[in-house]
């Protein structure tokens, strides 16, 4: 065999393990399934004395089996890790549901566009968008208030949503009963 010939083989041969090389690494990318990165883990408390909800024994609803069909049904809507975890406190009176996704946070509308409330003769909307530290927040209250009335800045909104993005993950949390700058402290201890 001369020179010629055996540089020929290990050049045709390189070819070959290259060629199978590239098609196994196709293959993994192609048929693995998207890796998204490590689970995501909630917390068993979060500030302000929210505790994770368990349902008593003699319930007929699971709570881990509700968390888990949300996270599951927010993974397949998305293509991403999520998950959820119900919170309150030991009297019910304060109540926080958290959504945590492995997705940059987009716009936040979750009641549409809120108009401005004086276009509707109110000094105050039922519904506001703010922004609260470096999240963005949907607060509802019980009622509008009519032009001409004071609005009462102390007032706590009935319910309040809002979301926060760091990086590549997307923090949310809804609540009754906790001040919106509470949840938005809540999202910022999760994001950190």
């Amino acid at each position: 065999m001369t020179t010629s010939t055996s540089s020929s083989r290990t050049a045709a041969l390189g070819l070959v393990a290259g060629a199978i090389l590239l098609a196994v690494v196709a293959a993994f990318a192609i048929f693995l399934p998207k890796a998204h990165g490590s689970e995501i883990e909630l917390p068993e408390t979060l500030p302000g004395g929210l505790e994770r909800v368990v349902q008593p024994e003699d319930s007929e609803f699971d709570e881990s089996e509700i968390e888990g069909s949300a996270a599951d049904a927010l993974a397949e809507l998305y293509d991403a890790d999520a998950t959820v975890g119900d919170y309150a406190t030991a009297d019910r009176s304060a109540q926080v549901t958290v959504t945590v996704l492995d997705v940059p946070a987009g716009p936040f509308l979750p009641t549409g566009p809120v108009p401005d409330p004086e276009t509707y003769g109110y000094a105050r909307g039922a519904t506001e968008l703010v922004t609260v530290g470096d999240a963005i927040c949907s607060l509802n209250y019980a009622q509008p208030v009519p032009s001409g009335q004071p609005v009462d800045e102390d007032e706590q909104p009935a319910g309040a949503f809002c979301q926060l993005g760091s990086g590549e993950r997307t923090f949310l949390a809804s609540g009754s009963g906790v001040a919106p700058d509470a949840i938005v402290d809540i999202l910022e201890s999760l994001a950190d």
